[in-house]
């Protein structure tokens, strides 16, 4: 690598390869969050962590609040816009405090790591106060577009399973979308 020759070039060339390849296997392509096969591999490890060490984690699951509508009346565009700025407003609201992932389609999970479920709940607002004040703008929309999220959060216990937490956390999902 730190030759100055032709096999320093490719070594490097090597790297870079790797390194995107890795980012195309654990990152969401358009939000640049961890992905759902990074995230499940993370919570099995937490998983594990809990049972050896004790450390409980806290698991939201969060949805864009009418998505499917917004996207059906701005276009496909605007829908990526809205869903890479709420990618970045979710990644700046968990540094340091767990990670996120985009779950699926306008799904994201949230994992509080090392936390209790209301210091967790807490974090949460914060990071669903800034998303409500958020004003997207796309190319071709007039004005800006608001977005709100529902979410479901669950704390683990003993012998909580990855797919009990994710079971939990969807079901409380549901209970804030249906009862707001």
């Amino acid at each position: 690598m730190k030759r100055k020759d032709e096999i320093g070039e490719m070594g490097k060339s090597v790297l870079q390869m790797q390194r995107a390849l890795h980012n195309l296997v654990e990152r969401d392509a358009l939000t640049e969050l961890y992905n759902r096969r990074l995230a499940n591999k993370k919570l099995d490890a937490l998983e594990k962590n809990l049972s050896t060490t004790g450390m409980k984690y806290c698991v939201a699951i969060g949805d864009i609040d009418f998505f499917k509508k917004g996207n059906d009346t701005y276009g496909h565009e605007a829908g990526d816009d809205v869903l890479k700025e709420t990618a970045k407003i979710l990644r700046k609201g968990m540094t340091g405090n767990g990670f996120v992932a985009r779950w699926g389609g306008e799904e994201f999970l949230l994992v509080f790591e090392n936390m209790e479920i209301a210091a967790a709940a807490g974090k949460l607002l914060d990071i669903l106060n800034e998303i409500r004040a958020q004003e997207v703008v796309s190319e071709g929309v007039e004005g800006v577009i608001k977005i709100t999220m529902s979410f479901g959060i669950v704390q683990t216990g003993e012998n909580s399973t990855t797919d009990e937490i994710i079971r939990l956390a969807d079901q409380n999902l549901y209970e804030g979308k249906t009862n707001g």
